[in-house]
């Protein structure tokens, strides 16, 4: 059923249209049409969900003859860049040229390198930058793929051969990456037969409950029955075995013909742990030689999804975030436990003609780099830019002449650690400081859908709070001439995680200069590594002041100021 919308609410009875007039859509009606297609856009064809790329492509496939809606949905972006016409967006790429295609431009270099070496993690310096963590990581994957397994048949034959083909080498800076990435054909999996252990999933296949359409699989392919399921397929594949009978077999509960991407998550309740799954199979998408269109199909094989328990709620790990893989898929999403739209394959026989298994959230790319030396990652702002896009979240904050800060509270009756104790008098002094120039909001992201946090991370001009999985959203904000910032008053420890986050998206990043004693950590205790995560804190107000005031001048002043490049100057 298509929905049509008014400037009031949406009424699926009556045909009632927004206004189009003199080429733009009522301003009257532009909030309540915007937030009508939001909701609409997930009954449309997958190709049609960005309006930009729709409009310049030539048109729309229309599945209603109401076609002012139509003329709407292409004017909108319009509309909203009238209405913020202060904003430079970047155009992100399409899906006819990206830069690890041939032909197509390749990859810029890095606006800003500062040499930064740690001994802890692996530091990415100028000179691996590109294949560690821009595009040349596509290029770099593709080079080492190696046939773990022969044909049946010569292709065109009744009987067409499957294969199977996955990582055997290393990153540019040496690392495995072995069995991290595989692309097959004719994959059969039996959910019925898979097992799980443990909280950080060593998930098997025994009893031919994972096989593929080869006459010999090898040795390199059977994996590492403990290999951590963070970092590669190694437990996933300990068992594969060639198919028995001809592909696809005869008792197939699903018959899937469209590319499937198989991903494994990392505790996908926490923002940052689930942008880790997201980004990566966005990689594997490209190493995939994949259409970003939607054509592909998404299927969760993890059967917890990390619960801690069978009966903890489902949608509490998974369901605040469903909707950001929307963008990835046209169809229902598949996993082992039905969730909303989603269908469940326990208990079945899914049958594969293409299975790409993504890069687990731990290889590739966050884990164990730490110290990037470059901003930005063009891979990385291309991916925001087409999440964005294809959730038609064009909104962002204007030009700032009043600062929006938005300070992010730890909340939630879970949450004991790395609390702000004198929290109140900070933001007292806070708003003191700078009067009508800056205006400060406090958000708990807890309870907040996926479009509700970046939605408000869209409209900011700065993001605050301390360590933790909020400061993910840093990556959400908006594209302005003048720059934006996010302030992690105390990194905790952990002093690469947001650091490079904000590296790589392009974002200047402050944190606390002054000494660990005027945090003022509960107990006074001394912090350490293994402690400054679990305890609270009360930091110095004037330091803490001083903090906030250095990434309110950096959006106020002088664009070319500053030492890293905001987006827009990339």
């Amino acid at each position: 059923m298509f929905t049509t919308c008014n400037d009031q609410s949406l009424d699926h009875s009556r045909p009632t249209h927004p206004t189009v007039s003199d080429g733009r859509v009522d301003s009257l009606n532009l909030k309540g049409l915007q937030s009508c297609i939001q909701m609409t856009l997930h009954t449309l064809p997958r190709s049609t969900h960005s309006p930009v790329v729709a409009c310049a492509s030539g048109g729309l496939k229309r599945r209603s003859t109401r076609t002012p809606l139509w003329i709407a949905v292409c004017l909108l972006p319009l509309a909203l860049a009238d209405t913020a016409s202060t904003v430079t967006p970047v155009a992100p790429a399409t899906d006819d040229c990206w830069p690890w295609k041939d032909g197509c431009p390749a990859t810029p270099a890095p606006e800003h390198c500062n040499a930064t070496t740690n001994d802890r993690y692996i530091t990415v310096s100028a000179q691996n930058f590109d294949k560690m963590v821009d595009w040349g990581l596509v290029d770099l994957t593709q080079s080492i793929l190696h046939e773990m397994c022969t044909t049946t048949t010569p292709p065109g034959a009744d009987r067409r051969g499957g294969s199977l083909r996955c990582t055997a080498g290393a990153a540019a800076n040496g690392r495995s990456l072995a069995l991290s990435y595989c692309d097959a054909r004719h994959l059969v999996l039996d959910f019925s037969k898979a097992t799980n252990g443990g909280y950080v999933m060593y998930q098997r296949w025994p009893d031919g409950g994972i096989a593929v359409d080869c006459a010999a699989i090898s040795s390199k392919a059977t994996g590492d029955s403990k290999a951590s399921s963070g970092f590669s397929w190694g437990s996933e594949l300990t068992d594969i075995v060639p198919l028995a009978q001809p592909y696809p077999p005869s008792d197939c509960d699903y018959h899937i013909t469209e590319p499937a991407l198989l991903i494994k998550t990392d505790f996908p309740h926490h923002v940052y742990h689930h942008f880790t799954s997201l980004f990566n199979v966005w990689l594997s998408l490209h190493a995939a030689g994949l259409p970003t269109d939607g054509s592909v199909r998404i299927v969760f094989v993890d059967k917890f999804m990390h619960r801690k328990t069978e009966d903890e709620p489902y949608d509490r790990w998974l369901g605040t975030f469903t909707e950001a893989w929307y963008p990835f898929t046209r169809f229902p999403i598949l996993d082992r436990r039905q969730l909303g739209p989603s269908q469940h394959v326990q208990g079945k026989k899914v049958c594969f003609d293409r299975a790409v298994l993504t890069y687990p959230p731990r290889a590739s790319y966050f884990y164990p780099t730490r110290g990037v030396g470059c901003s930005p990652s063009h891979m990385m702002t291309s991916f925001v830019d087409w999440m964005l896009q294809n959730m038609s979240l064009v909104d962002t904050a204007p030009v700032p002449e009043v600062v929006v800060l938005t300070f992010v509270i730890r909340g939630g009756p879970n949450v004991k650690t790395r609390l702000l104790l004198n929290e109140p008098e900070l933001l007292q002094r806070l708003g003191g400081n700078f009067g009508d120039a800056v205006k400060i909001q406090t958000v708990d992201f807890e309870g907040m859908s996926f479009r509700e946090q970046v939605t408000i991370v869209r409209q900011s001009h700065i993001l605050a709070g301390m360590h933790g999985a909020g400061l993910t959203h840093l990556l959400w904000l908006p594209r302005l001439k003048h720059r934006v910032a996010v302030v992690e008053i105390y990194n905790s420890r952990d002093e690469f995680c947001y650091k490079d986050l904000a590296a790589l998206g392009g974002v200047k990043y402050f944190t606390w200069e002054g000494s660990e004693t005027s945090l003022h950590p509960e107990g006074e205790v001394e912090l350490t590594p293994t402690n400054a995560k679990h305890v609270n804190f009360s930091p110095d107000p004037r330091e803490f002041v001083a903090l906030m005031t250095r990434a309110v001048e950096h959006v106020l002043g002088n664009p070319t100021a500053s030492g890293v490049p905001h987006e827009t100057d990339l």
